[in-house]
């Protein structure tokens, strides 16, 4: 008996030390990132943690993009030990950022291990970022409500339904009645006092082309032509009632060209081409050339904005 007993305590206890072996041995990829939820352009915290033994040798690729999203900042490697005795827990930091609208997916990391002469490849897991368009003031709901759903019901179960919603809502009504007239007009006046005013299109544009300018010249070169395009575009699709952010500049320039001057029609082509060759092409305009595209920009949101109408009852000065 007492042998049998041994036997069994030998075996439970090679069977943790092999398990205790394949965890200290294994070697995982985790990440993450955060907002995942952002407008176009913010700044997204992409976070890759490995869990690894302490004697595997961790060796990070050359990485310059992933995908489709651009890479703002990249942090220091930061190496602490894991929960399991022998582990360790490396975590690779990046600040990206991904300049259009929709549905993105930052592609897997692979990280190369070496451990006791064997190389193991580690992959981590595709994150998911939705980018969400900045709704222009006069945007209306994408989606309207929807009628009612017809239900089939027999005569005896309205009349049953009927009758009991009657008197609930009479009961309620005896009760509370005055109350909630008076709370829901004071909700009113105050969502009518404290509502932002929105913008008008030639302000929101004006606004915009001056942050790209200070992107400018803060160096980053890219992101400021990839919002002045943003922006003018939006002014259009909201000015001119065209599907301006959705059109590419040829067509574009063939619907808005008859609206405009020729002046004008020559200034927006100019903008809208320069910016998409500093996109896709990394085309780096000169300062004196930049300046002229800001400038212009500008001065085609003024000549282009409504006249704003004169008040009622007032008279010229």
């Amino acid at each position: 008996m007492r042998s049998s007993g041994w036997a069994q305590t030998l075996v439970l206890c090679l069977s943790l030390s092999l398990v205790a072996g394949s965890l200290c041995e294994s070697q995982e990829l985790r990440a993450s990132a955060h907002p995942s939820v952002c407008t176009i352009g913010d700044p997204i915290t992409y976070r890759v943690a490995l869990f690894a033994p302490e004697s595997a040798r961790v060796i990070l690729p050359k990485i310059s993009r992933f995908g489709e999203f651009e890479i703002l900042k990249t942090w220091p490697i930061q190496t602490q030990k894991g929960a399991m005795p022998g582990t360790k827990v490396t975590v690779f930091q990046w600040d990206v950022a991904l300049y259009r609208t929709g549905k993105g997916s930052i592609p897997p990391l692979t990280v190369t291990c070496e451990m006791e002469g064997k190389t193991t490849l580690v992959r981590s897991n595709p994150v998911e970022i939705q980018v969400i368009p900045i709704a222009p003031p006069n945007a209306k709901d994408p989606r309207p409500i929807k009628p009612p759903m017809a239900y089939p019901l027999s005569a005896r179960s309205v009349a049953i339904v009927t009758l009991i919603a009657l008197l609930s809502l009479t009961a309620l009504a005896l009760g509370v009645r005055g109350l909630l007239a008076l709370g829901g007009w004071a909700l009113s006046q105050w969502r009518r006092w404290t509502a932002p005013l929105p913008l008008p299109p030639d302000q929101l544009a004006l606004q915009s082309i001056s942050r790209a300018r200070q992107l400018y010249q803060d160096g980053q070169v890219e992101r400021a032509f990839i919002l002045l395009s943003y922006a003018l575009r939006r002014y259009c699709e909201q000015r001119f009632e065209v599907p301006a952010l959705e059109t590419p500049t040829d067509q574009l320039l063939q619907v808005i060209g008859k609206r405009l001057r020729a002046d004008q029609e020559s200034v927006l082509a100019f903008v809208l081409d320069i910016s998409d060759l500093a996109k896709f092409a990394r085309y780096l305009p000169t300062e004196t050339e930049a300046s002229k595209m800001f400038s212009d920009s500008e001065e085609l949101v003024r000549s282009t904005s409504p006249i704003p109408e004169p008040v009622r009852g007032s008279t010229p000065a």
